[in-house]
């Protein structure tokens, strides 16, 4: 079973799953896909489709799937890595309409820098799918990846704020 998440931004992320129907049916038209496909117009025959996915749902789809095919975002990076899923991010493009900015090409530009796979066209995702990433595969990125991510990535609380969430 091949899982797909693009997230629940309000930019459809078509492109993403033209690829996943496109390798799914050059590499083996019968393998199970669950698509959690937001904001998306494109219907994969054959999927099982949801909007949206509450964690616990999520989670046991992510860990069911021998690949777990996922927009880059940095939740869901997150929650992948924790998960020790296989996975491989594809990220979202500001020109193609699939979000406001490019900062999930920024992020999976840093994470591909430390090994995270990432498929930057159709032919590298058919290479993650047919190949098969591993969970050992990723367990090289442990703790130092995910905290150099909240380093970078988090923005400080400021002073004023804090105050409001000391009890």
């Amino acid at each position: 079973m091949i899982f797909v998440t693009v997230g629940t931004e309000q930019y459809p992320f078509n492109r993403l799953l033209t690829w996943v129907e496109a390798v799914r049916d050059r590499t083996n038209p019968d393998e199970v896909l669950v698509v959690q496909a937001g904001a998306c117009t494109t219907v994969l025959d054959g999927a099982c489709h949801w909007r949206r996915l509450d964690r616990e749902r999520f989670v046991e789809f992510a860990r069911k799937a021998r690949l777990v095919v996922s927009h880059c975002g940095e939740g869901s990076f997150l929650e992948l890595q924790a998960l020790g899923c296989a996975y491989v991010l594809v990220p979202r493009r500001a020109h193609l309409g699939e979000h406001i900015d490019d900062h999930q090409q920024e992020l999976a530009e840093a994470l591909a820098g430390r090994g995270v796979p990432v498929a930057w066209s159709l032919a590298e995702l058919e290479v993650y799918w047919s190949r098969g990433v591993t969970a050992t595969d990723l367990g090289a990125l442990g703790q130092p990846l995910v905290h150099h991510l909240i380093r970078r990535y988090t923005r400080p609380v400021p002073a004023a704020a804090a105050l409001w969430s000391q009890p």
